[in-house]
């Protein structure tokens, strides 16, 4: 959703109510003017620019629900499929030029066994070397499970995210003549 809102230039919060409007100093018409400048700068998309994909119906359902509700229906589209099962997004038949990948695969408490298997890193490496070479990429992982023979040479990033470790993997999916 925030990417969403930068591409569409909508400012961060701008849904949402903040703690500084009940303040008796706060002055609304102030705040309603700058809402106001804020809604004439937002600029729409000509084609979307984020296509979010999971295979949890129930996931897709809620993302469409808060993508209608903030208006982002012009920039986000969101599919409810296997990552393994499909290539990039085309538009009216012909593929994206290469742009970000952004995968978040089960890991934690989302995934049984808790421990990521080898076997699913290595099918998630198989299918970026197949269809999205020149593309960027980022992969988050759980902390200290880096996986062999990515087809990009990472940067990586420690960071916390509900509580747990986790690894950002980072860089540019090789090209055939560079693998």
């Amino acid at each position: 959703l925030e990417a969403a809102m930068m591409a569409k230039n909508i400012p961060p919060g701008m849904f949402r109510p903040f703690a500084c409007m009940q303040w008796p100093a706060f002055r609304s018409k102030r705040w309603l003017h700058w809402v106001a400048q804020a809604e004439r700068a937002i600029q729409p998309v000509t084609a979307p620019a984020i296509y979010a994909a999971d295979q949890d119906a129930q996931a897709c359902r809620r993302l469409q629900r808060c993508v209608r509700q903030h208006d982002l229906q012009d920039a986000i589209t969101v599919h409810c499929r296997d990552f393994f099962a499909h290539g990039p997004p085309k538009v009216e038949g012909r593929l994206l030029s290469p742009g970000l990948v952004v995968l978040n695969p089960p890991y934690g408490r989302r995934l049984i066994p808790p421990k990521p298997t080898k076997t699913l890193y290595q099918r998630i490496s198989m299918k970026l070397r197949q269809d999205f070479q020149g593309w960027r990429i980022a992969l988050i992982l759980p902390h200290n499970h880096l996986p062999g023979h990515l087809p990009f040479n990472p940067t990586t990033k420690a960071i916390i995210h509900g509580g747990l470790p986790l690894t950002l993997l980072t860089g540019r999916i090789e090209t055939a003549s560079r693998q």
